[in-house]
């Protein structure tokens, strides 16, 4: 099981970064014109993609957390069996 949520963890990972880099080598999607920066920075584009990062990474960082404390309890078990 503790493999199991690393694995997904790290899927995870991968599926942000990947877009995640390639997006960020197209530039600004929004231009310069009047509409463009308005849209990318009042609660807009931005702030969306930010929250989405930010929502994403908890979650990784969440599964994370519970691979290796599922990682620790079964091997106080196991220790605790062998004494």
């Amino acid at each position: 099981m503790s493999g199991d949520l690393g694995e997904v963890s790290a899927r995870m990972s991968a599926v942000m970064s990947a877009p995640a880099a390639q997006i960020a080598g197209e530039g600004a999607a929004w231009g310069n014109d009047s509409l463009g920066p308005p849209f990318a920075n009042t609660d807009g584009f931005l702030a969306q993609r930010n929250w989405v990062a930010g929502s994403v990474h908890a979650k990784i960082s969440l599964l994370n957390c519970y691979s290796a404390q599922l990682r620790n309890a079964a091997d106080c078990l196991q220790d605790s069996g062998q004494g």
